[in-house]
């Protein structure tokens, strides 16, 4: 897609055949100039400053990125800050981390062990391996004003597994990890997430169901994890960070921690 103004225009990439609008010849690429032009217009757009006026009293927020992109890290941080400067108690849940590993989170934030100790203690190199950089400003941020960070993330040994095997594949204790109660009747995400797998490469030798379980224990994984805080702190909001692939559409986490409390919650 391509912008121009307030409109955003259809625009098609290395000749593929996407429509009727478009496709190869032997000359080249021929267009069919009398189709109609399809634009979208958005919505009014919001300056960030008043957007976190609009949502700061959210019970969950969720900041959706992609992963390397530097500018979505930047925003995530000034909504935390806004959000910190007006008076808000908040724990920041982070996909990047996983479950096992929150005491060592603690230990950092408390200030009981130093920064290599937490990176080591955490294994991120091995686990998330996204440049350290572009989250560090977040989390000193958290440990100055002592905002919580909450480990989100499912072992990574287990979702693998689980995108090889199926759940069915688990033994015993790593079925334990397991959420209770997981939805997998969403025939819209399943949707979303087929098209994901046939666009990748590496998944197409792959078996789609338990790429789907494997994305749904993910996602459950996270909501759990986030849902079990807020209950166990009910004064607390909750800003979670995660790619945007788990919150878009509502799909991913937010709907289902919907499902598990109710609370109320806005997607950036």
């Amino acid at each position: 897609i391509f912008h121009y103004g307030k409109y955003s225009f259809l625009k098609f990439e290395n000749g593929r055949n996407v429509g009727k609008s478009i496709k190869e010849t032997e000359q080249g690429m021929r267009f069919i100039l009398n189709d109609s032009v399809k634009g979208i217009q958005p919505k009014k757009s919001m300056h960030l400053d008043e957007i976190i006026s609009r949502i700061y009293n959210k019970p969950v927020i969720y900041i959706g990125e992609r992963h390397g992109n530097y500018e979505d890290h930047k925003i995530q941080l000034k909504v935390i800050m806004g959000l910190h400067e007006k008076g808000r108690k908040f724990a920041v849940g982070m996909e990047m981390f996983q479950r096992p590993f929150q005491k060592a989170i603690n230990d950092y934030l408390n200030g009981e062990i130093n920064e290599k100790q937490f990176l080591k203690s955490t294994e991120y190199f091995k686990r998330w391996q996204f440049d350290y950089n572009l989250y560090r400003e977040i989390i000193e941020f958290a440990k100055a004003k002592n905002i919580p960070i909450v480990a989100l993330n499912q072992w990574s040994e287990i979702t693998k597994k689980v995108a090889k095997e199926g759940l069915d594949g688990l033994d015993f204790l790593e079925k334990r990890e397991i959420p209770e109660g997981m939805d997998m009747a969403d025939e819209d995400y399943r949707s979303l997430l087929s098209l994901v797998f046939k666009s990748h490469r590496q998944h197409q030798s792959a078996n789609f169901d338990y790429f789907y379980e494997s994305q749904l224990l993910w996602d459950e994984t996270m909501a759990h994890t986030a849902d079990e805080f807020l209950k166990k702190n009910s004064d607390f909001q909750m800003v979670v960070l995660a790619g945007v692939g788990h919150i878009m559409h509502g799909y991913g986490i937010p709907k289902r921690v919907f499902r598990l409390n109710g609370k109320d919650f806005v997607t950036l």
